[in-house]
């Protein structure tokens, strides 16, 4: 009798998260019949191509990066630095999550550029939090801590309190690495 609830239960859950995975694709594909229906290209466009981007990340880290560069390419065409900073941290999370851990360094680099230029400081705290994370992965645990700790600051002043436990575990972890 255990075994058959045990049964059905997985069953629950395997039909629920099917069920799920074929809303969120539904939901993929009506923003992307969005963008290819906008007429010419606008701020929409590149919000409508960084969501989408984003959505990918974890199950389509090429498809992210094909977006974000599309949406890069508009940025700049617009004179947006604010998408184009965006633009980029795609770039380098998509590279980061494909194993490309210099490369994504180079794009959190260029991105954290542009957000230190327009002062978006929940920017910079993504790109600090991410560079170190970066450095980790590398074997660079002093300078992992020195990015997670200026991360922590920025999401201190921000009151962002899952970005402060964020940078605190990372800190942790750079602490735990250099033993």
């Amino acid at each position: 009798m255990k075994s058959k609830s045990i049964i059905t239960l997985i069953t629950i859950a395997t039909f629920l998260q099917i069920f799920a995975l074929k809303a969120e694709q539904k939901s993929l594909d009506s923003l992307e019949v969005k963008v290819m229906t906008s007429a010419g290209y606008s701020f929409g466009t590149i919000d409508l191509l960084l969501n989408l981007s984003e959505a990918y990340l974890n199950q389509q880290p090429q498809r992210t990066l094909d977006l974000a560069n599309n949406a890069l390419e508009l940025a700049t065409a617009l004179n947006d630095p604010s998408r184009q900073a965006r633009s980029l941290f795609l770039i380098a999370e998509a590279n980061r999550m494909k194993g490309e851990n210099v490369i994504a360094f180079d794009y959190y680099f260029r991105s954290k550029k542009i957000f230190d230029q327009v002062t978006d400081k929940e920017g910079l705290a993504k790109c600090a939090n991410s560079m170190g994370s970066v450095y980790i992965l590398l074997g660079d645990y002093t300078s992992a801590l020195d990015f997670h700790l200026t991360a922590l600051h920025f999401y201190e002043d921000l009151d962002n309190n899952l970005g402060i436990a964020s940078s605190l575990i990372n800190s942790g972890v750079a602490y735990a690495k250099l033993g």
